[in-house]
């Protein structure tokens, strides 16, 4: 007798518990009663079952799966509720050489044609395989978003293994459990079947990733803490913590890297999104530091602007301006931005025991300070122009004074480039305010120590103590810089420091 005339669920699983319990009883002393039970089971109770199972599970699946992959056992029964349940575009089943023939029943229950599904053989006892032959799959049909993986089939290493897998592609992880499990028969009574969705393992454990992604961050290594943050954000349930993080770790990589255009376009969608969040979840990750990343924004702004402004001028001149250079350089915001862009990536390289390219940024950001005092004075470093400077005034005051730094030799002329060494002579010379704080010998130790460096034109490298003391000789001039501009080289780094986001 059919249950079609039943016309409500309830109904349809008071006859599915009546078969049940028919089927349950049914005698199996012998083979034939053995075959009849199953012949029942398949006849009587599958369809029925199915109906019953698919019309209360199906609402629970709330998004559409664009592939499916199920280790098949000896029970079919699990993978048929599943595939109709999910109803995924396509399948791929794992079996092994005994398995393989249990197949037959779920085709002919779930009506799957053959462009539609896929079979591959695995050893049964070994996990790893079924893990790779997962990750083949998933590879295969292109890393698609929405993957299921079915584990309830097959041996205790083929659910092992699919579940490993499962997580490691991000996959929904689903069982089909019971409640009413028939230890005897081996099968679950009818009707008590169900569907569990796994949570994915980034969703019990993501805060274990997570928790190393800020140890990256608090040691600056962004590109590391970068490809967690976005693991997670295409795992997690809510992407929106995850998202601002790895935007974070792009920008502080690209500000790194001195790719200022990517790291102030990265910057601008984190504050852009943390705004957008805050205004909703007051306490959203970042929101406390808001202040701090909008003025880094502005600073790269600044940044981009003038480097773009010197790009466009040296196309079109096809040389270099110097008039354009000395206004760049009078351009305090500008300078501000680029100095504490060199010093701060100094100070987190020291940090990271980078000591050789830590004083390389030093070394630049010392040059850099000289290029600025002497722009005040018109010049450009790279072509200078001596006429708005008493050349023959400043001349005579270098052979007179600073000759003892020329190897004793006389000055016969100003120079056509002028060096890092040779533009602090000229500001000492022409009794420029950063001159006082100036030691022209100490000064010339260090310059001449960084030329050994394997960095530079030697074969040295620099200690943690020797990277110490050229650190604290820019310091100095870098404070006597900005105490001219009225500024404190402390509030400044503040600001400009990269942001460690707390844990929350």
């Amino acid at each position: 007798m059919g249950w079609n005339h039943l016309s409500n669920q309830p109904a349809k699983e008071e006859e599915l518990k009546s078969r049940g319990e028919r089927w349950r009883d049914w005698p199996r002393s012998s083979e034939e009663e053995r075959k009849e039970a199953e012949e029942y089971y398949q006849r009587e109770i599958m369809p029925l079952l199915i109906d019953v199972f698919v019309t209360r599970e199906r609402p629970r699946v709330n998004k559409e799966y664009s592939g499916m992959i199920l280790s098949l056992g000896t029970s079919f029964e699990p993978l048929v509720l599943s595939i109709l349940a999910l109803q995924p575009a396509r399948v791929c089943f794992l079996c092994t050489e005994a398995s393989r023939q249990y197949l037959d029943p779920v085709i002919q229950f779930t009506g799957l044609v053959p462009s539609c599904y896929e079979v591959r053989k695995v050893d049964k006892d070994n996990p790893l395989q079924i893990y790779q032959a997962i990750k083949e799959v998933y590879k295969d049909w292109g890393q698609p978003a929405n993957i299921a993986v079915d584990f309830t089939g097959g041996t205790k290493a083929m659910s092992g293994g699919s579940a490993m897998a499962g997580g490691v592609i991000g996959a929904e992880m689903v069982y089909i459990a019971s409640s009413n499990y028939l230890a005897n028969l081996r099968r679950p009574f009818p009707g008590s079947e169900h569907l569990e969705f796994i949570p994915s393992p980034y969703q019990v454990f993501g805060d274990l990733e997570e928790e190393k992604a800020f140890g990256m961050l608090a040691r600056y290594d962004y590109t590391s803490a970068r490809r967690i943050f976005e693991n997670l954000e295409r795992q997690v349930p809510d992407p929106r913590r995850c998202r601002v993080l790895s935007l974070l770790c792009r920008a502080y990589e690209a500000w790194d890297n001195l790719d200022i255009p990517a790291a102030r376009d990265n910057l601008t969608v984190l504050v852009e999104s943390v705004r957008q969040y805050a205004a909703m979840q007051r306490d959203f990750i970042l929101a406390d530091k808001l202040p701090v990343l909008e003025f880094q924004m502005h600073a790269l702004n600044v940044l981009v602007q003038q480097i773009e402004k010197f790009a466009k001028c040296l196309k079109e001149k096809k040389n270099r301006d110097s008039g354009l250079i000395v206004e760049i350089l009078n351009e305090r915001e500008f300078v501000l931005s680029l100095m504490f862009t060199l010093y701060c990536n100094a100070r987190r390289r020291e940090e990271q025991g980078k000591l050789d390219m830590a004083s390389l940024l030093l070394y630049r950001l010392l040059e850099l300070i000289s290029q600025v005092r002497l722009a005040v004075h018109g010049l450009d470093t790279g072509a200078p122009d001596y006429s708005r400077c008493h050349a023959e005034e400043l001349l005579s005051t270098l052979n007179s004074r600073y000759k003892n730094f020329n190897g004793g030799h006389v000055f016969h002329t100003l120079p056509e480039q002028i060096s890092l060494f040779y533009g602090y002579l000229l500001l000492s010379a022409m009794k420029d305010e950063l001159a006082a704080k100036v030691n022209l010998k100490s000064l010339r130790g260090q310059v001449q120590a960084r030329n050994y460096n394997i960095f530079a034109h030697g074969f040295d490298f620099i200690g943690a103590e020797q990277c110490a003391r050229f650190r604290e000789l820019v310091e100095d001039l870098l404070e006597a810089l900005l105490a001219v501009w009225g500024e404190d080289r402390f509030q400044l780094e503040e600001k400009f420091k990269f942001v460690i986001p707390q844990r929350g």
